[in-house]
């Protein structure tokens, strides 16, 4: 106890001044714009990499995570083994996805957007007119370099980046410069030329169209006209609370909450 008071007298204790560990967030999230212009490119040239634009669409379409749509397969197994080993299967009737979730392992009908569906519908024809190397599987989106496995996180990690490149979402640049001397045959002169490495720093991932996805799902408004909002939003996601989907998901529209009359409607009923 004596020691205590002589290292720190009073209210002198170091630790006080140690601030607390702020846990930074990231929910960097697409604009609506640039979702649209992507998703327009998407559809409309589906055909250059049907897979990855495919599996692009259904990120920001549906919005599941990551695990789930890696393993999606055409049709439902016929064995219990087969549904265990898969994450889910399409459904055209209903249009639909049935889905277990990776989390809670807990069954859920994922709803098709006509997006997505249509996607999905030309790619399946593509898989069957085309890609003879993917017809055989029975994976949604199967590995290029073995077909009897899913994609993983490295299957499209380089796509990705050159993906976002193209739409301004990813940066380049030069990490190396290397320079060499060649001959001229014409001449006994020399040149030097360099030839440069680049690096493509990605600034959006598959895992920021999920929060793209949640975001402008609750800003959204359902067939009535009614904003869903972070509640439906926290229940179409199968979260836990809202309090989840606040956290790591959803952005607020800061325009929307701006009102130019606090008590408009009450004032108006006290002048009645």
């Amino acid at each position: 106890k004596r020691s205590t008071d002589r290292l720190y007298p009073g209210d002198n204790n170091p630790c006080l001044r140690i601030s607390k560990f702020q846990e930074s967030k990231d929910k960097n999230y697409l604009l609506i714009d640039k979702v649209i212009e992507v998703r327009n490119y998407c559809i409309n040239e589906q055909w250059r990499d049907p897979h990855f634009l495919t599996f692009y669409i259904l990120c920001i379409e549906i919005g599941e995570r990551l695990e789930d749509l890696f393993k999606l397969v055409w049709k439902k197994p016929k064995t219990p083994k087969g549904i265990s080993e898969c994450r889910g299967w399409v459904d055209y009737n209903k249009n639909i996805i049935h889905l277990t979730d990776s989390k809670d392992r807990r069954a859920a009908d994922v709803p098709l957007t006509v997006e997505a569906a249509n996607m999905l519908k030309q790619l399946e024809k593509y898989r069957l007119e085309r890609a003879g190397w993917a017809m055989k599987s029975q994976w949604i989106f199967p590995r290029l370099t073995d077909p009897s496995l899913p994609i993983n996180n490295d299957s499209y990690r380089v796509k990705l980046k050159h993906f976002n490149y193209k739409f301004g979402l990813a940066t380049i640049k030069v990490v190396d410069s290397v320079s060499r001397s060649e001959d001229v045959k014409s001449g006994k002169r020399k040149y030097k030329s360099k030839r440069k490495k680049h690096k493509f720093i990605n600034e959006y991932s598959f895992k920021h169209l999920r929060k793209t996805f949640v975001t402008h799902y609750a800003r959204g408004k359902d067939s009535d006209g009614r904003e869903r909002g972070l509640v439906q939003a926290s229940l179409r996601m199968r979260h836990s609370s809202p309090k989840v989907t606040k956290d790591h998901y959803f952005t607020e529209d800061q325009e929307q909450l701006r009102v130019d009359h606090m008590y408009e409607i009450a004032t108006q009923a006290d002048s009645d």
